[in-house]
């Protein structure tokens, strides 16, 4: 669980503030947190660019959950898709979960301003 953080003026490449591969039927849970002015920055990697504040991946287990919750804030965050947030999910299922989520000003250059994924 990740509570009561402040990510800003971060940089990656799936993910500008955090990146996490779900393992295990796991589940994650963030809340009470801000995410400011973070990049997903595009290189010659095949995948990247992805979720300007958060990357999500499901891609190695059956089931997951993800809950973001309780007073998140996503402002001004950038990527190539998913301004705030990105969603991958190519086995399985995966359950998300968004309450009291606030996004604003997040930007993508290809798809999902707020929130893009991959669900196959």
């Amino acid at each position: 669980m990740i509570s009561s953080s402040d990510f800003s003026y971060g940089f990656g490449i799936l993910g500008g503030a955090i990146s996490m591969t779900l393992l295990d039927q796991a589940s994650s849970k963030i809340s009470n947190c801000t995410f400011t002015s973070n990049i997903a920055m595009v290189s010659s990697a095949s995948k990247s660019g992805l979720g300007g504040a958060i990357y999500i991946d499901n891609t190695k287990l059956l089931s997951g959950i993800v809950k973001i919750h309780r007073n998140t804030y996503f402002l001004t965050n950038r990527a190539h898709q998913g301004g705030a947030i990105y969603f991958s999910s190519t086995s399985g299922n995966l359950s998300v979960f968004l309450e009291q989520v606030h996004l604003e000003n997040n930007i993508a250059n290809s798809k999902g301003h707020m929130i893009a994924d991959e669900f196959q």
